[in-house]
């Protein structure tokens, strides 16, 4: 996975490879003791850092990561972090350190501040 920002097609590029070596393995492996090896795997290699770094990035840009390019990334990121999280206390207690929170909390305030109030 590419540790860096700022260049679109870059991190679309990173949608395959989270598909391929984060996601589709998720789904593979059924039982939670395996998808915890897979968590904690990546709380090992601060991937709780590089998917909140990129989550901030995404959606500081003009479209907020809601482009039809950036959407997907965004979207696999966001999956890759709430999958393993539930199966990982380990990857949980880091992207909490990763401060992630603060980023959730913001997009919560934006989706409600957007959200037409007679929906």
């Amino acid at each position: 996975l590419k540790n860096s920002t700022g260049n679109v097609s870059d991190e679309i590029d990173n949608e395959a490879i989270l598909q391929a070596k984060v996601i589709d393995p998720y789904f593979k492996y059924k039982t939670k003791s395996q998808r915890q090896y897979l968590g904690d795997h990546l709380a090992d290699i601060s991937a709780a850092e590089v998917f909140t770094r990129n989550i901030t990035w995404l959606r500081e840009m003009e479209h907020g990561g809601f482009s039809e390019t950036a959407w997907p990334y965004l979207y696999a990121t966001y999956l890759c972090c709430l999958n393993y999280a539930d199966v990982s206390q380990k990857f949980a207690r880091k992207l909490g350190e990763a401060e992630i929170i603060p980023v959730l909390i913001d997009d919560l305030q934006e989706f409600k501040e957007s959200w037409a109030i007679d929906e």
